[in-house]
């Protein structure tokens, strides 16, 4: 039995991809989502896209960019991940706002990131 469920939040880790012989593309990568309403601590949720969303994430998506999803919620080993149906970018990454000569502007680490 499956729920669907609605999120937003940052990438925390970069889109990995598997390449199948058949040509089809899956793609895993983990969000990070806050709960102000109820003053709970982050969630962490793996979420997985396969096929043309899933390659448009992996050639796109960057670690610290906003994205809202929709998809069915599992669970397994006790751990929440999301099958992935819709996928929608809201925003750029956190440290894309850092000084063209920084260092940390080259690539935004999971570290660097702070959920909004």
């Amino acid at each position: 039995m499956t729920a669907s469920i609605t999120l937003v939040g940052r990438v925390v880790t970069p889109p990995a991809a598997v390449f199948y012989e058949s040509g089809t593309v899956r793609v895993t990568l983990s969000l990070a989502i806050t709960r102000r309403r109820f003053a709970e601590a982050d969630a962490r949720f793996e979420l997985e896209l396969w096929g043309k969303q899933a390659q448009r994430v992996h050639d796109e998506l960057h670690v610290g960019e906003l994205i809202g999803v929709i998809g069915d919620l599992r669970i397994h080993d006790g751990e929440p991940w999301v099958l992935v149906d819709r996928f929608e970018l809201l925003g750029e990454p956190l440290c894309a706002s850092a000084p063209a000569d920084s260092a940390s502007n080259t690539a935004c680490s999971p570290t660097a990131v702070e959920v909004a």
